[in-house]
């Protein structure tokens, strides 16, 4: 029944039942030795009916307001939910998400205002939108701590301990119930930053500083990770989410977090070897999104990934965003499905010219099996959708039925 109804309704009914449900003359008879004679039965029978009668109408009145509490508690925790999601949405992350989806020549220095025509700014706006309802979605929100830790990218010398500042500690007095994001920030020139004062100095390799700061702080840091130091966070063993900034792949393991369901690495730079030999040994059976980008690489060489071990290494993956410079997949003729991957973009262009990159993708979907594939993410819009026509029309045709 509507709510209106119910508002209708409870109140005539309810009140014109009280109303009727007058004192008995003879309710103190069932007490005391009354003079009620055999004649005043039918009276009393008629009084039992009419209190059965009010009895029944309240009766139906309170499962009705029982039904409509039900409703309404199930509808207040839904947009409590949905509220707490909208309040922590995770703007850092969207916007990283945001400039990686957009084209090249946008990204380049062209500002949004200065767009013509449709199909970048749709573009853009679809994978905004996908995003956002991919973030919604995930019941582990955060706040931000901020762990600055001097060390040189491309050399193995770390100081021996970082600091926890002022506003840092704040934060964390908080005691604040939703996970937290840790934010390594790098000294890319390797200096000393001298401690400031009410700091903590915490070991780097000490693998106790996860289990410091949930014991004194009582915070839940097991679900969002963001570091550039891995072996700080080696006890990190429900760890859900990484994002780590890295100049090599050949040290980085993700076997110690076998929880872990959304990963984001910038590879600064790598060997050819280095890329093939990580995603044919990785394994990680959770994980739902993967965002990988390289940077350089030492010579003009391709960068070979055997994409039947991708799929197998990934076969819970659902949104997957690689931008490779000359990336080239392996085995060319070999045919292979993957069941849940709803989100695909792979950049892998050596320059303006798209030809390689359209031949690579083109031999990708002759072969591949993406039955819930839902969105594909261009990088040049005019030569893509030229190209791709007839696979984005059966991918519509096949989201249709």
């Amino acid at each position: 029944m509507a709510l209106q109804q119910l508002v209708n309704i409870l109140p005539h009914a309810v009140t014109e039942a009280l109303q009727k449900a007058a004192d008995s003359p003879y309710s103190s008879y069932g007490n005391t030795n009354g003079s009620a004679s055999l004649a005043d039965i039918g009276t009393v029978f008629k009084i039992v009916e009419d209190l059965s009668a009010l009895i029944c109408t309240l009766d139906a009145a309170v499962a009705m307001l029982t039904s409509c509490k039900v409703h309404l508690v199930q509808s207040r925790a839904d947009h409590s939910r949905f509220v707490s999601a909208l309040w922590r949405l995770p703007v850092e992350i969207m916007a990283e998400i945001f400039q990686l989806s957009v084209p090249h020549q946008i990204r380049r220095g062209a500002i949004l205002d200065g767009l013509r025509g449709r199909g970048p700014a749709l573009n853009v706006a679809q994978v905004c939108r996908h995003w956002r309802s991919v973030a919604l979605a995930t019941p582990s929100l955060w706040e931000v701590v901020r762990i600055r830790v001097p060390v040189k990218i491309y050399s193995s010398d770390v100081m021996d301990s970082i600091d926890l500042y002022e506003s840092e500690l704040e934060l964390l007095s908080r005691g604040s119930p939703a996970p937290f994001y840790l934010v390594s920030t790098v000294n890319m020139e390797g200096l000393r930053f001298a401690p400031k004062a009410n700091s903590i100095p915490i070991p780097c390799n000490d693998t106790s500083f996860v289990e410091r700061l949930e014991s004194c702080w009582g915070l839940d840091v097991g679900s969002v990770v963001f570091s550039t130091y891995k072996p700080m966070f080696a006890a990190m063993k429900n760890l859900r989410r990484l994002m780590t900034m890295t100049s090599g792949l050949n040290s980085f393991d993700v076997s110690p977090y076998p929880l872990l369901t959304h990963l984001s690495m910038h590879v600064s730079y790598t060997s050819r070897t280095m890329l093939s030999d990580w995603f044919s040994s990785v394994r990680c059976y959770h994980l739902t999104t993967l965002i990988m980008l390289v940077g350089a690489r030492e010579d003009d060489s391709q960068f070979e990934v055997d994409i039947t071990r991708l799929v197998q290494s990934f076969p819970r993956l659902e949104h997957l965003y690689m931008e490779i410079p000359g990336l080239e997949l392996t085995p060319p003729n070999v045919a292979f499905s993957h069941p849940t991957l709803k989100t695909l973009s792979i950049a892998c262009t050596n320059g303006p010219d798209t030809a390689y990159e359209l031949s690579t993708l083109g031999s990708l979907f002759a072969l591949a099996t993406f039955p819930s594939l839902s969105e594909l993410i261009l990088h040049d819009e005019s030569a893509f959708t030229v190209y791709f026509t007839p696979y984005r029309t059966g991918m519509e045709n096949q989201h249709d039925r």
